[in-house]
């Protein structure tokens, strides 16, 4: 996206978030900070196999939700930054902003949903995630990371994602999705990092089993537009049977199958391609709950997704999160993120790519608005054809204030439930 049409996006999200939460008067408004401040050291910050980089420093997270609640509606606006600064090596400093936005609107017969993002990052935090809940939450996949961090750049990522669903009768619905997202990389790097346009939709039909089950046919299709020459343009399309289940709403759980028919890239001359058909089986399962002590969210799929890396992917991806509290004051957490990376499409050369972060901690809240937190990650990387892969430690200790947080709140910090 040129950055024209960026401040024009944030222009829209934030036009739209206005008119939508208009009647402000009769709106509950929420105001939620948070900002945590610490230590941060790595032993290979870049995840290389070798010249490996240790770091230590300074690092700091700050975030506002905003929240206005009617009878019928819920709009959320959060702003947030993140910074890390190393003294003896400035070249590693971090400094990432983003802003979400969400609006939904509970009609008779149907439920709307508008969620906008967009991102403003170092490589070094968008092509290695971390283990936090994707946009989106169980059942997503995302995509666009490639692991590549030795070249200095910024990620400018914004995301669109309009949805709605329509009760057509006392069991059947009717629901409908779509998905815009640009994603440029600055300064632009030849052969590491390729910018690019996609555009999703689903439709699809559910029945209502039980008042708690509902089963869906689903057909979806995907636009990928990267900017390559010669041009590799390619669509994918395909259909999913889908089961939700839900007790109630603190526990969900889905079950998916599908296939993908995806356009291969199969280059003949400089000014003319062959176009065929891959086939790609896609899946997923997972179950998210919030008890009074425990927050639990797993979730394992398989799906094309878009790439940073110049084509289509598929991407099969587990995410594990698993958060108890032990007293008022102590909590423990293990949280864990892995994909397995191969080439969706005959002609796009793709470097296989397997990915995977671990964390583990503990939280004293020695009040209600303070918690001292220590963190340590592990990472790993390995891409096909490689001799061995990359690992690293790290270990964060860091002051959390949070103002507003309730005292039984385990949704806070490291455990964030999934937006159904």
């Amino acid at each position: 996206m040129c950055k024209e049409i960026r401040p024009r996006l944030l222009a829209v999200i934030g036009s739209a978030g206005a008119v939508f939460a208009a009647p402000s008067d009769a709106a509950d408004w929420h105001w939620d900070p948070s900002l945590s401040v610490g230590g941060i050291y790595n032993d290979n910050f870049e995840l290389t196999r070798s010249d490996k980089t240790s770091v230590a420093g300074t690092q700091v997270e700050g975030a506002l939700q905003i929240r206005a609640l009617t009878p019928v509606s819920e709009f959320k606006v959060t702003p947030r930054v993140f910074f890390q600064w190393f003294p003896s090596d400035h070249d590693q400093d971090v400094d990432d902003e983003y802003l979400s936005a969400d609006y939904i609107y509970h009609g008779q017969l149907w439920v709307g949903d508008l969620n906008g993002w967009f991102a403003r990052q170092s490589v070094l935090s968008s092509e290695l995630p971390n283990t936090e809940v994707p946009p989106g939450g169980l059942g997503t996949t995302p995509g666009t990371d490639t692991g590549f961090v030795n070249v200095e750049s910024r990620r400018y990522d914004a995301r669109i994602t309009p949805s709605a669903t329509f009760q057509l009768s006392q069991r059947f619905k009717l629901q409908v999705n779509a998905a815009f997202e640009d994603v440029n990389y600055e300064p632009k790097h030849v052969n590491s990092y390729t910018d690019f346009r996609s555009y999703s939709a689903l439709v699809g039909l559910g029945y209502d089993v039980t008042p708690r089950s509902t089963l869906y046919v689903n057909a979806v299709g995907l636009r990928y537009e990267p900017d390559t020459t010669p041009n590799q343009d390619s669509n994918s399309y395909g259909v999913r049977a889908e089961w939700w289940y839900r007790t109630s709403q603190n526990l969900q759980a889905y079950l998916r199958a599908g296939l993908d028919r995806t356009q291969d890239v199969v280059v003949t001359t400089t000014t003319t391609s062959t176009r065929e058909r891959t086939n790609n089986n896609v899946y997923g399962g997972g179950l998210t709950g919030l008890y009074q002590v425990t927050a639990f969210y797993l979730d394992l799929s398989r799906a094309v997704v878009p790439s940073g890396s110049g084509g289509l992917i598929t991407r099969d991806q587990l995410q594990l999160r698993v958060r108890r509290s032990f007293s008022p004051r102590y909590a423990a957490f293990l949280q864990a993120y892995g994909t397995d990376d191969s080439g969706a499409q005959t002609g796009f050369e793709f470097l296989n790519r397997k990915y995977a972060v671990g964390s583990t901690g503990l939280e004293w809240r020695f009040t209600r608005e303070f918690t001292l937190r220590g963190q340590y990650s592990y990472r790993w990387q390995k891409y096909g054809g490689a001799p061995g892969g990359a690992n690293s430690n790290e270990f964060v200790l860091s002051l959390v204030y949070e103002p507003h947080r309730p005292a039984n709140d385990l949704t806070l910090g490291y455990f964030m439930p999934a937006q159904y």
